[in-house]
């Protein structure tokens, strides 16, 4: 089987910090043996993918909040580049 390069090349593979934190979230909820979520996983993906989503971004305020306050405050106006 070979791998046509055409398809792969127009396929974005961008994986954000946001989606990382997300799948991280999703294998956590999905690996907690015996609970209620886990069970259910399958019958309520959409519930599963909406959950880890809120994880990663509550994960990205704190982060945020983080770098807030470790940079100093002369920079905290400057946008990332």
């Amino acid at each position: 089987m070979s791998l046509n390069t055409d398809k792969l090349n127009a396929i974005d593979f961008t994986l954000t910090l946001r989606d990382w934190f997300a799948g991280m979230a999703l294998q956590g909820y999905l690996a907690r043996s015996g609970d209620q979520l886990s069970e259910q996983a399958g019958q309520n993906s959409p519930l599963v993918a909406a959950l880890s989503y809120e994880s990663a971004d509550a994960m990205l305020a704190e982060r945020e909040k983080k770098i807030k306050f470790m940079t100093p405050s002369k920079y905290n106006n400057i946008s990332p580049l």
